[in-house]
Parts: C-alpha cells; structure tokens; sequence
C-alpha cells in the first residue's frame, strides 16, 4: 500500500477487521503490526489507541526524533477529521468488509456515549422480572436479594454517570477539540518553561532521605527492634518505588537504556517487582485514565465498591 494514498474510514476498519493494528498520527496511518511486541511502553497502550487519533498520546511520550522514525510504519494517510473508533480491546467490533462504514460506532460523539452507556445500564431479564415477582407474592428465591441490590447499584452509578454529563463540558466535537488546543498549548508551555527536565538537585535530596531510612532499618535490626525494622524496611521500599516509577516513564535521564537500568535495580532488584509488568499495565492508566475496561486496577475496584462483583 502506497505511504501517500488517501485511506478512508471504511478502509482503516477493513484493516482493523483483518487484524492489522492501526493508529492515526497527524493524519497519518500507521501499521504498527511489527513494532506491537518490541514498544518499550508495552503493547497494551498501542492496542489502546487501535482506530484512534493518538497524535497527542504519541507526542507527549516521544521525542521529536523517534516520531518522525515512525513514517516507516505509514501506510496512508487520511484527508478529513478523524472520528475515532473503539478499539477491539475495548469491545468494538468490525465487520470484514471494505465497502462502507462497519457498525462499531457512530460518528456523533454524545450518541458514542450513550451507546457505551447502554451496554452497562440494560434493563434487567424477564427471567429476573418473574423472580422479582415470585418475591412479591411471598415465594423468596434465595438469589434474588443480591439480584435486586445489583439493581439498585448499578441505578445508582448511572445516576452519578449523568449528573457527571450535564457538569462537565459537552462531548461534541467542536467542544471537544477547543479542550485538545488548550492541552496543546499547555503542553507547550510546560515544555518551553523546562518542567519536563529532572532536577537533579532534588534527586540528591531524595537519595539522602533513602538512605537515612535504611540506615534507620539497619540499627533498629542490630538492636533486634525487629517489628520497628520491618516497618522502616518497608518504609524504605515504598519510597525508593517513587524512583523506580520515575525511571519506568524515562523521566530520570530521558535515555531508555539507563533508565532501564534504573528502574530494574530498584524495582526488580530491590524490590521484587518486574518494571516490565508494571510498565506495561501503567502505561495505560496515563493513556486511557480513569477508564473502567482500561485502567489495570480500576475494574474490580468498580465492582468491590458498587456490589457487582462475584
């Protein structure tokens, strides 16, 4: 496929159909097919953008250099606005077909909404229905208590849902894309006033706050404080996690390869935990933030707190 043919949106879905992973940015079609298992940031984040204009995503987590190294990877462009698609990973669906638009969403953005509301706030079975109206008649199946308070959350949640609608700013595009121009010239404000850039300085005074804390831990455990050492150990372990956090979005020397370095000895050496992993689940939380079927965490929390878990 030729890097300047115009691709519209029934043709970007057909690839998405066929399995191909592709990303818009700055109007260019990416296919990112071979580079999914080698993205450093792990490919859950790409597969989180599948369908989508990622321009501000991919601009705000690489250097100018790396983004112009990614026009080997276009195999096309686009020639109007985009509107994104949900990607499969999120639930959106394909049709194997390159002539139309497939039925994943539509193009309004406050109908988008309403049609992923839907999916969560479904009425509730004629088979509940009937149960429902066993326990008005005296007959108590032992489900249907937990059935109905699942009911009466999930009411609840969509309550919050639209009230959060009618408070915050309107989803239409033109809306919409007066808040993606503030992001950018933020961005560039931050930039141009160097807030990207480590203070080292500050680091020192964070290295030796570390090690005051260990050296705590070593002399509670020479004088067998035992239950005080653990809890300075642990103490020390939180803390040094901030860096090993920092070192994970190369936000210590900018270079891959030290930070890498970095954040495997605090993390994997010192603390037990894969940077890797974490890197690879994190990563989306920035991205897709606050995203029930995105954040790594946020899922079964949602279902802990309202009751609809198993």
């Amino acid at each position: 496929m030729h890097q300047s043919k115009v691709l519209t949106r029934a043709d970007v879905a057909a690839l998405i159909a066929a399995g191909d992973t592709i990303v818009i940015n700055e109007g260019n079609v990416l296919r990112l097919n071979g580079w999914l298992d080698h993205h450093p940031g792990g490919r859950l984040v790409i597969q989180h953008m599948v369908g989508r204009d990622a321009t501000d995503e991919i601009s705000i987590y690489h250097s100018s250099k790396l983004i112009r190294t990614m026009n080997h990877y276009r195999i096309g462009r686009i020639s109007a606005d985009w509107v994104n698609f949900t990607p499969p990973i999120r639930g959106g669906l394909f049709a194997q077909s390159t002539k139309g638009c497939p039925s994943d969403i539509p193009a309004d953005p406050i109908s988008v909404h309403a049609e992923q509301l839907s999916q969560f706030f479904s009425p509730p079975s004629p088979s509940l229905d009937l149960r429902l109206q066993d326990h008005s008649m005296g007959s108590v199946p032992d489900a249907v208590p937990d059935l109905q308070t699942s009911i009466d959350n999930t009411e609840l949640v969509k309550q919050a849902l639209e009230n959060d609608l009618s408070q915050y700013p309107s989803l239409d595009a033109v809306t919409q894309q007066a808040i993606v121009e503030k992001y950018r010239d933020l961005h560039q404000k931050i930039k141009a006033e160097g807030y990207y850039d480590c203070n080292y300085r500050e680091y020192g005074k964070e290295m030796v706050r570390y090690l005051c804390i260990f050296t705590a831990f070593l002399i509670a455990l020479k004088y067998e404080w035992f239950i005080t050492s653990a809890a300075l150990l642990g103490f020390f372990w939180h803390q040094i996690m901030f860096t090993a956090h920092d070192a994970g979005h190369q936000g210590i020397t900018h270079n891959f390869v030290i930070d890498t370095l970095i954040g495997m000895f605090v993390a994997d050496f010192c603390c037990g935990l894969s940077i890797g992993w974490w890197k690879s689940s994190h990563n989306v939380h920035h991205l897709v933030t606050n995203h029930h079927a995105s954040g790594p965490t946020l899922s079964w929390i949602l279902h802990a707190d309202n009751g609809l878990g198993a």
